[in-house]
């Protein structure tokens, strides 16, 4: 799976965030933003306007993906300050999803889950 390396700009101050994605659509890296609570705050601080998104580079797989957003964290964070808290790898990553695959969900969680799907379109 194609995968992109992106980076969100704050206009002002320059500080970064680097993320990964499988697909380049602003809107939902804005969305994206509330899972690093620094980029969110400061989103909501300043304005959505005052960021930029920008693919930096585009890998083949998943894997090379976390390696490269982890040097490209690494690359910025030697210029300045960046939003991202810390870089995990992909070795971290695989350990954390089957972790979150093998916590079985309450009764009620799978009735929301459950819920919510049939209530989208």
């Amino acid at each position: 799976m194609t995968m992109h390396v992106y980076k969100i700009i704050h206009k002002d101050s320059g500080q970064v965030y680097v993320g990964l994605t499988a697909h380049k659509r602003w809107r939902q890296h804005v969305r994206m933003a509330r899972r690093s609570v620094r980029l969110a705050r400061a989103m909501q601080a300043f304005g959505v306007d005052r960021f930029e998104f920008e693919v930096i580079e585009t890998v083949p797989t998943y894997k090379l993906g976390v390696e490269r957003q982890i040097y490209w964290i690494a690359k910025f964070k030697q210029m300045g300050p960046v939003y991202n808290v810390r870089s995990v790898s992909y070795e971290h990553r695989v350990k954390l999803s089957q972790a979150q695959l093998q916590k079985p969900y309450s009764a009620e969680t799978r009735a929301k889950i459950r819920a919510a799907s049939e209530a989208q379109p």
